[in-house]
């Protein structure tokens, strides 16, 4: 008997680290139309809504702009996928994000982000690829989400972990297409 449970626990441990050192999986659909080797930077329309207004400063909608376009074209430039030759296949990206805080209306203290996002490949002027993402919650890892339960996030500052996690998951995204 006592055989009989060391050998099912080894087998269900083969089993759990076999399925952990799989190569990783494609995130987003290949394009149907092969893309140009680089992309060039089209437009980023972004949106910021709230479920309320609060009493603390958070990062306008032009700030929050600019920060997650500058992170994005950095991203991309580090993985030489931007060019500006007028042949390249155009990026335009989409982003409506909704700023949350913990208790709805009774707190000040940001909670997680919902966003829904789309990238859009476009090339001369026709559409050729389009990822549509809706309803995305962002996780930043344990530390922030021991802060946004405990409701301490109530700085201007902390909001940047969301945007870094929104232009890491939009860049990532963009450079598996061209893979």
């Amino acid at each position: 008997m006592k055989k009989n449970i060391i050998l099912a626990i080894t087998f269900s441990l083969i089993f759990l680290l076999s399925g952990c050192s799989s190569a990783p999986t494609r995130t987003v659909p290949v394009p149907a139309v092969p893309l140009t080797p680089q992309l060039k930077m089209g437009t980023l329309n972004f949106s910021l809504s709230e479920n309320h207004k609060a009493n603390i400063t958070y990062h306008t909608q032009q700030e929050m702009h600019a920060f997650i376009l500058s992170q994005i074209k950095a991203d991309l430039n580090e993985k030489y996928i931007l060019t500006d030759s007028p042949e390249a296949d155009i990026i335009n990206i989409n982003i409506e994000y909704v700023r949350q805080f913990i208790g709805r209306k009774l707190t000040d203290s940001l909670g997680y982000p919902t966003l829904n996002y789309s990238i859009e490949i476009v090339r001369k002027t026709k559409v050729i690829y389009r990822l549509e993402k809706k309803h995305q919650a962002f996780n930043a890892g344990i530390m922030p989400n021991i802060e946004v339960l405990f409701g301490v996030m109530r700085k201007k500052s902390h909001e940047k972990i969301f945007m870094k996690s929104i232009a890491n998951t939009i860049s990532s995204q963009i450079a598996q297409l061209l893979k």
